[in-house]
């Protein structure tokens, strides 16, 4: 099978976190809620868990910031506070950061804005608000000033969310670390958000919004090259579907079917790369063309059918790809008897009744239904989408719910446009962090349609709505 490349490698400190509170956003919890949740639970560790009547709070300009703002509001009621702003206010970046900072403006909290160091001694605690989860590289000033400064001196130091610098060459020595939904660090306190459980794992913008974005000065193929293998004499329509999709998102796609099929998408859009044998099926010279060794991502199976020729040469595949798989339709059904071939490198996207033929009955519940599809992708190593009303997407070691989505999803098609999709995200990104885009992206593009249109529409339809919809998320 493929190997996976690890394009995105502070996924778990950085992008989680601001995947979760773009969602929440989106599903109707305000960031200015959970800035004043985040610091005043912050403040009531601080004041219940350390003897501290004089705190510095020291402040970058981000949302880590913003919190600090929080914290000595609240802890100015118990303690003398000394906020230091390490910038320009003029430089504090949200709206929510922004609103705090006024309000403490406003009170009796003593604030001051220096780039250069003017901390001392004499403070009982210094709580670190400096920089959170989107730092990287290297530190700069005058925030490695201040780390150095506070670093040399013998006061306790408790860091928010954690420590400033964590992860380059000068982090901040922190006594105490107080992460906030998640542990960023070990040994760090948690405290809770006021995100519902259920909403931190719901798909939503910020599983697109965070996803690979082509670079300004990019060239063809770094915004990903997918190969579609599919079709039939019978199915044209499913790899027409799967490769227009691809082909509206990432930068090449190849299509490697048979020749009536290839004959039909030449004449259909010249967005696409085909490459086609005469048979009336996949079979193995096609699949050992040297194309799919030159691509990143390739989607098996849609329209491919089940002939014998087909499923040999569909494992075949399997075993010798040396790239990530998206495996759908007929190239589920070619699983049967080979979950070997299953691993990290993997997706595939059954309906209930595919997954149902390859690993056994599902309970009708979605909690439990979620935890069936869990304990099976744990098993395998792979990434699994369940489609229904509520779509669920597990890797084996998370697993979220996708809501978006409507009856009218039901035509024909719409399935092979979300592999597509999966496809050509996951040409430039994880395969579970694709899948989660995917999920939400293509049911909210088929809400888009079905909010103009109710019921009566195709999944051309669907594709066309996608790329307004991506928009929409990169802009969330």
């Amino acid at each position: 099978m493929g190997q996976l490349v690890d394009r995105w490698p502070h996924r778990v400190m950085t992008m989680d976190m601001r995947i979760i509170d773009t969602n929440a956003r989106y599903f109707g919890l305000p960031p200015r809620i959970l800035m004043e949740n985040a610091g005043r639970g912050i403040a009531d560790y601080v004041r219940t868990n350390f003897d501290a009547g004089k705190v510095a709070v020291v402040c970058g300009s981000g949302n880590n910031g913003g919190d600090g703002f929080v914290i000595a509001r609240h802890l100015s009621e118990h303690a003398d506070v000394h906020v230091i702003i390490v910038q320009d206010p003029e430089r504090i970046r949200s709206h929510e950061a922004r609103e705090n900072y006024e309000l403490l403006s406003a009170s009796n909290v003593r604030v001051t804005a220096s780039p250069t160091p003017t901390l001392h001694w004499d403070y009982d605690l210094i709580i670190d608000a400096m920089l959170g989860t989107g730092v990287s590289g290297s530190v700069r000033e005058p925030y490695a000033s201040y780390i150095a400064m506070i670093n040399r001196l013998d006061v306790p130091v408790v860091s928010v969310d954690l420590p400033s610098g964590h992860g380059t060459d000068l982090p901040i020595k922190s006594d105490c670390t107080i992460s906030l939904h998640q542990a960023k660090v070990d040994g760090a306190v948690v405290l809770p958000l006021g995100i519902p459980s259920p909403l931190s794992h719901r798909c939503g913008p910020g599983n697109v919004k965070f996803l690979h974005r082509r670079h300004k000065l990019a060239h063809k193929r770094q915004g990903g090259v997918v190969a579609v293998v599919g079709g039939s004499n019978t199915y044209h329509g499913a790899p027409a579907y799967a490769s227009l999709t691809a082909a509206s998102i990432c930068d090449l796609v190849y299509v490697l079917c048979p020749e009536r099929v290839g004959d039909a998408l030449r004449s259909m859009s010249p967005d696409l790369i085909i490459e086609s044998q005469h048979a009336p099926t996949i079979t193995r010279p096609l699949v050992d063309s040297p194309t799919l060794s030159a691509v990143n991502c390739i989607l098996c199976g849609v329209g491919a059918g089940r002939t014998h020729d087909t499923i040999e040469a569909l494992q075949h595949l399997y075993e010798c790809a040396t790239v990530p798989l998206v495996v759908d339709a007929d190239g589920i059904y070619a699983l049967k008897g080979r979950l070997d071939l299953l691993d990290e490198t993997v997706c595939i996207t059954p309906h209930v009744k595919e997954f149902e033929q390859l690993f056994g009955q599902l309970p009708e519940e979605v909690d439990k239904r979620a935890r069936s599809v869990e304990r099976v992708a744990k098993r395998y190593g792979c990434t699994i989408v369940l489609k229904g009303a509520t779509d669920i997407i597990s890797n084996g070691t998370e697993t979220w719910h996708n809501v978006t989505g409507n009856e009218g999803m039901t035509t024909g098609g719409t399935g092979d446009v979300l592999a597509g999709c999966i496809a050509a995200f996951a040409a430039t990104n994880p395969l579970f962090e694709s899948a989660l885009g995917a999920a939400f992206a293509v049911g909210r593009a088929g809400d888009v349609v079905h909010a103009n249109m109710e019921t009566y529409f195709t999944a051309s339809d669907v594709i066309d709505a996608l790329p307004g919809v991506l928009a929409f998320c990169r802009k969330y």
